[in-house]
């Protein structure tokens, strides 16, 4: 049976910048299916723009290259209801967490993908039924 790992935007920064732990898990993972969400996608070419590298336009090329490889899962009308099911709970709660992790990890669940790889752990370890793989 083939898993299904979704990216995180810290994932795949990592893997743009060449760090060594994500690499190591991207080949380990390789054989799986691999996708991330439209707000990832959001989520790295609003970080690369926003800090204007030197090398921006090569790492933007980068970018679309290893997205081009991954299925995008889209914020649809059912995603953005488990997101905000996920957000409200955690919110009733007292734990707070930014939008965009609400809308991703929404965005997975409604479409049965469980096991989130990531460096931000501790936002996304707070959702019922996700799983939290970090590297």
């Amino acid at each position: 049976m083939v898993d299904t790992y979704a990216l995180d935007t810290t994932f795949l920064i990592d893997l743009l910048r060449n760090n060594p732990a994500a690499k190591e898990l991207a080949i380990k993972i390789s054989k799986e299916h691999i996708c991330t969400t439209q707000v990832n996608v959001y989520e790295l070419l609003f970080g690369f723009y926003s800090s204007k590298p030197e090398n921006l336009d090569k790492l933007i090329e980068r970018s679309h290259i290893l997205l081009d490889r991954l299925t995008i899962l889209p914020l649809t009308n059912p995603a953005i209801e488990q997101s905000a099911k996920i957000g409200g709970s955690l919110n009733r709660k007292g734990w707070r967490i930014d939008h965009t992790d609400c809308l991703i990890a929404g965005t997975l669940l409604a479409n049965d993908c469980t096991t989130l790889v990531t460096r931000n752990t501790e936002h996304f370890k707070r959702i019922p039924g996700l799983k939290v793989k970090t590297y």
